[in-house]
Parts: C-alpha cells; sequence; structure tokens
C-alpha cells in the first residue's frame, strides 16, 4: 500500500474497523504489534525511529540514527542496530532500554546485518558490499546470505563482547536454518571457475567450514566438495552432546567432551582459499585441534571447567525482517 494511504486499525476478534488515522507525510510503518508499531521517517541524514501507540497517535519513545543505519527484528520484541561508525545497539522495542551498546569497527559499506540470538548469546554478523565475482550460494533450498563482514559475539546479560577478537569472513554464504543455540556455525559457497579452453562453461566445486560460536575458533577447514551442494542441514541432539552437521549426504558429527582447549583467535576466513588456489584445504587459517571427513569429530570443551555444553531441546528461530 502507499504510504499516503490512512492507517488503518482493526479489532483481532471480530474484524471490525475500530479506528483510521492519516498517515504522517514521508513515515513508514516497518512492523506492528497489536495497536502499537514501529515506524521511522528519513529527513536529510537522520533517521528518525519510534514505537507508536496507534490508539492515541502518541509516541512512546523515539531514538535518531544516521541514515546508512540497519537494523533487524528479533525474538522476544528486541530490536537490532548497527550504524556505519560501528555502533551497534540491541533495543527493547517495548521500553526502548538499550539491552547492548557496543563499538564494532565501522562499516562504511554496510549492506545489512543478521544477528542470531541464542539463550546467552548475541551472534552479529556485518555485511558489507564485495565483488562476488565467481562465488554463488548454493542452491540447496535453504534461505541463505552472501557475507562479506565480521562476525561479534556478546554476553546476553552483561553486554559484554565475548570474542577476544572479531572473526571475519569475505565470499562466504551464511546459511540461515541453523539451529540458533548450536555451537557450531557453517558457512558455504559455490565456486566458479573460468576452463583454460575456450567455452561457455565453467568448472563447478563447492567449501564449507564450520567455527566454534562460543569462541570463534575455526572447527574445521574449508572442505571441497565436487560439484555442486544440494543438500544441506545442522542438527543440534543435546541428549547425545553432538551436533551433525549433513552436507550431501555425508555426515560430520562434532561430539562435545570435557576436554578443554587451549585458547585460540577467532576465525579470519579471507576470500583466497585452497580450492582457489588448487591446494590441500587443510593450509588455510589455522589448524583445528580436531578434524575429520564424514567420521566423529572430538570437540574438547572451551571454557567451563570441565562442563560439557547445554543445548535447549527445542531451540526457536529468529524472524527474517527486512531492514529499514
Amino acid at each position: 500500500s502507499s504510504r499516503d494511504e490512512p492507517s488503518a486499525l482493526y479489532n483481532a476478534t471480530d474484524g471490525t474497523l475500530l479506528k483510521t488515522r492519516p498517515r504522517k507525510s514521508g513515515e513508514t510503518l516497518w512492523r506492528s504489534f497489536g495497536t502499537k508499531a514501529l515506524v521511522y521517517r528519513t529527513t536529510g541524514n537522520n533517521i528518525s525511529l519510534s514505537y507508536r501507540d496507534l490508539l492515541s497517535d502518541k509516541d512512546l519513545w523515539s531514538q535518531d540514527f544516521p541514515v546508512g543505519t540497519r537494523g533487524v527484528l528479533l525474538e522476544n520484541s528486541e530490536l537490532a542496530l548497527f550504524q556505519q561508525n560501528g555502533k551497534f545497539k540491541i533495543l527493547d522495542v517495548v521500553s526502548g532500554q538499550e539491552k547492548i551498546n557496543a563499538q564494532c569497527e565501522a562499516e562504511p559499506q554496510l549492506l545489512e546485518i543478521q544477528v542470531i540470538a541464542s539463550q546467552d548469546r548475541y551472534l552479529l554478523v556485518t555485511n558489507r558490499s564485495a565483488n562476488t565475482s565467481g562465488v554463488t550460494i548454493p542452491s540447496m533450498g535453504v534461505q541463505s546470505k552472501m557475507i562479506t563482514g565480521n562476525i561479534y559475539s556478546f554476553d546476553r546479560k552483561t553486554g559484554k563482547t565475548v570474542w577476544s577478537t572479531p572473526g571475519t569472513v569475505s565470499r562466504w554464504a551464511l546459511p540461515l536454518n541453523q539451529p540458533i543455540d548450536s555451537p557450531v556455525l557453517v558457512f558455504v559457497r559455490e565456486l566458479h571457475q573460468k576452463s583454460a579452453v575456450r567455452t561457455n562453461r565453467s568448472a563447478v566445486n563447492s567449501e564449507f567450514f564450520c567455527l566454534d560460536k562460543r569462541d570463534g575458533r575455526l572447527l574445521m577447514a574449508p572442505k571441497k566438495v565436487s560439484g555442486y551442494i544440494r543438500s544441506f542441514a545442522v542438527v543440534a541432539e543435546p541428549t547425545e552432546q553432538q551436533v551433525t552437521v549433513m552436507v550431501n549426504g555425508k555426515m560430520h558429527i562434532f561430539e562435545f567432551t570435557d576436554e578443554r582447549l587451549p585458547p585460540a583467535a577467532p576465525v579470519q576466513m579471507s576470500q583466497f582459499n585452497a580450492v582457489e588456489r588448487g591446494t590441500d584445504s587443510s593450509v588455510v587459517g589455522p589448524r583445528p585441534a580436531i578434524r575429520g571427513a564424514g567420521q566423529r569429530i572430538q570437540l574438547p570443551a572451551v571454557r567451563g571447567a570441565g562442563q560439557r555444553i547445554k543445548l535447549p531441546a527445542a531451540p526457536k528461530r529468529p524472524l527474517p525482517v527486512p531492514d529499514p
């Protein structure tokens, strides 16, 4: 509908029209919450974001952000916002109170953000403009985002960063169907290499890698998959203390043990990789303490003094919400 059309409020029980109200010029309704809604207006270089009571037409709270800010709505009425200067906030939609207020690295070419909100962490993934020539998202029936940016982890209670430094990825696709409370996060991509022989066809290979969301370390270096990735799934099994990554029907099982690992830096995955260089994938990045190909992979506990990692029985997925 047009931005100039009046807002209509209906009774959710019987569908009767309760009230219509002229929409303010230049204002856009982002998401409604019953009789309340998030609305925003862009004026010059400023975005004014408000949480409004639609019955009284009064703003319950309002904040201003610079143009270029990107946001995403999370479950539990939370709103994540990232500015190009690196300021990152998570707000409670109802009260407007800040849950996270952090300074990250500046992102002048920011396109969007993804936030994975688990029981005890917020995982922030920034995404900036990048040349993706020769790299595509695998057609595997899973919604994914091609990512070039940084990865941050924040403690939900304290708001402080958990990883020693941000992780980085360049031209890797993030499948969005992964269990939010799984300690394993998987990135995938499809590589198209031009043939030396004059032909319209290009050689196609795929690859994936796994990182540990607890501290950002590389769990599995980029692993080559001949041809296309047609099927993909990640299954977290709390009772078995394991996470299974399935790619083209081949299982990679990460088992969590009571053994502790020494500290490791978060993953730094540049656009150059083993498949493109034609070398063995084991030379890419820091070698993980574990490895395997279709076998069980032992995952010692990162911290917790011998305590096993705990996963909820029924993790929920965050709602995909378009940027404002």
